[in-house]
């Protein structure tokens, strides 16, 4: 922690070159944040190892928690998460505004005579509206699968659960739960690719509504899903 706040510190502890570069390349590898709790971890370590009797036991289970922060769903553990996401695309969208903003600087601008401006349209055509995408449509099986994973991914996954409202789209096939996010929901379609939450959704789908499997899918546009309200003739009542 040392090492990641001061950088090559040497003096403070006492160490040599060798192992103040070994020092500095591990506080690399990680957020000031995650070192942070790892020293928290630790300090509570040393207070509760006076009150049990089996300390090995104790000391294994909190390294564990530090060297695998992503098994629990504390506030500062998704924190740790967002700042991974957060710096993958850190930089890109200003670098994108930059370049449009130069782009447009380039572009000369044609000059416009008199006669011509008059001669103008008053104004443009309204643009074309955005195609609608029709999605396969939701049953009452569907639905009953999909509140029964969103319940269960409360207690695995609560992150998923907030980023997966319950007017998602979502359709069943070959024993399969799809649940589609639109354009607005891309950030939750992306949180959800990442392998360890991938792994996360699976294991929740083996136990709530096995045995469906679960598929995340994105598409652009607006999505429209008609709700299936009647079977051969029979309306169907919702519970």
């Amino acid at each position: 922690l040392l090492t990641k706040i001061c950088g090559n510190c040497r003096d403070l502890l006492d160490c040599t070159e060798e192992q103040m570069a070994d020092y500095i390349e591990q506080a690399s590898r990680i957020p000031k944040e995650r070192a942070e709790r790892a020293v928290e971890e630790l300090v509570r370590l040393q207070l509760d190892l006076k009150l049990v009797s089996t300390p090995r036991t104790l000391v294994e289970s909190t390294l564990l928690k530090i060297c695998r922060p992503e098994g629990k769903n504390e506030l500062i553990e998704i924190a740790d998460r967002v700042n991974v996401l957060e710096s993958s695309f850190s930089g890109v969208a200003e670098k994108a505004a930059i370049a449009a903003r130069r782009a447009a600087e380039s572009v000369p601008r044609p000059v416009v005579k008199p006669q011509e401006a008059a001669a103008a349209p008053a104004s443009e055509p309204a643009s074309e509206a955005p195609a609608v995408t029709q999605l396969p449509d939701s049953t009452p099986d569907a639905d009953k699968l999909f509140s029964d994973f969103r319940s269960a991914l409360l207690d695995a996954e609560p992150t998923v659960y907030y980023l997966m409202p319950g007017d998602t789209a979502h359709w069943v096939s070959d024993k399969v739960l799809h649940i589609c996010f639109n354009e607005a929901g891309k950030k939750g379609y992306e949180y959800c690719s990442i392998p360890d939450i991938r792994s996360i959704l699976r294991e929740t789908a083996k136990a709530s509504i096995a045995p469906y499997t679960v598929e995340m899918e994105v598409r652009s546009g607006a999505l429209k899903q008609n709700k299936v309200t009647e079977l051969f003739g029979v309306p169907i009542e919702e519970e």
